[in-house]
């Protein structure tokens, strides 16, 4: 039960928001909101020790999120727009009961339409991180580098399980995106390791182990990529798809395969198209 302690007041209509010692408070939880009268002082949005399976439940019956959200959201409001920097940590993220690890999210908006990101996934299965900026109006603009020094593909199983099922396997690599949203500029590469699934559509086990894909100018590159069935007959796929929007895209790629186990359906799975596919090219 949230508690709001009686000395506080909100007061609205005056030139500028005001509220003093306003405070919802469930035991250790606590969402703090204060504004002094000075004309530039922020609008402080606090949280401390706040669980994020509550807060989930007001949106769903479910609670798919968890973990303790900590820090503060400050908004500045001037004449010429709304700027805002926030500092959130997100300790022991967990996404239906898959954890992740601990989230650092630092945004900046000090002037209008950019923004200032530094990101941090970090624990025992993830550590990811990003640092740079976003820039809107009429010349949109970014360039945000990304590190994966590792990413557990098993973190990915409560958004992928109608897809994928048995997911296992890690990712590293470096990604930059510049340019603009519309025609985005993304240079890095991908490694992927004991990489393992199985297909919920095709009915069929998977294994990837050592291979990269790259981002170049042209679009998402593949050197002699190769996917192993439950078998351990392989398929390898050379070539690029070619996008500078990665919205439209166009396939060059060649692919060899030696008896690959394409799919094994039935019926059951899709009355459309079922059946055994092997490769052989």
């Amino acid at each position: 039960n949230w508690l709001v302690p009686e000395d506080n007041y909100m007061r609205f209509g005056t030139g500028k928001f005001i509220a003093q010692n306003v405070e919802l408070v469930n035991i250790r939880e606590k969402i703090i909101i204060q504004s002094d009268p000075a004309p530039d002082s922020p609008i402080l949005i606090g949280f401390r020790e706040l669980n994020l399976e509550y807060l989930s439940s007001m949106i769903a019956q479910e609670r798919p999120l968890s973990g303790l959200l900590q820090g503060d959201i400050r908004l500045y409001p001037k004449e010429e727009g709304l700027t805002f920097t926030s500092d959130l940590t997100i300790d022991d993220f967990l996404l239906q009961q898959v954890l992740w690890g601990d989230v650092a999210l630092n945004v900046e908006q000090t002037v209008a339409s950019r923004f200032d990101v530094d990101f941090q996934l970090t624990g025992d299965r993830n550590n990811v991180t990003a640092t740079g900026f976003y820039s809107g109006g009429q010349t949109p603009s970014m360039d945000i580098p990304a590190v994966i020094d590792r990413f557990d593909l098993a973190s990915l199983k409560p958004i992928l399980e109608d897809q994928l099922t048995d997911l296992q396997g890690v990712i590293s690599g470096r990604i930059v995106a510049k340019g603009t949203p519309d025609v985005p500029d993304i240079d890095g590469q991908i490694s992927v390791n004991n990489t393992k699934f199985i297909s919920t559509y095709l009915r069929t086990a998977f294994a990837i182990d050592g291979e990269t894909i790259s981002f170049i100018d042209e679009g998402i590159s593949f050197d002699k990529f190769e996917i192993a069935d439950q078998d351990g007959n392989k398929a390898s796929i050379d070539g690029t798809i070619l996008t500078r929007t990665y919205r439209d895209f166009n396939f060059e790629l060649d692919l060899l395969t030696d008896n690959f186990r394409l799919f094994n359906t039935t019926a059951e799975d899709n009355d459309l198209f079922y059946g055994t596919v092997d490769l052989e090219a």
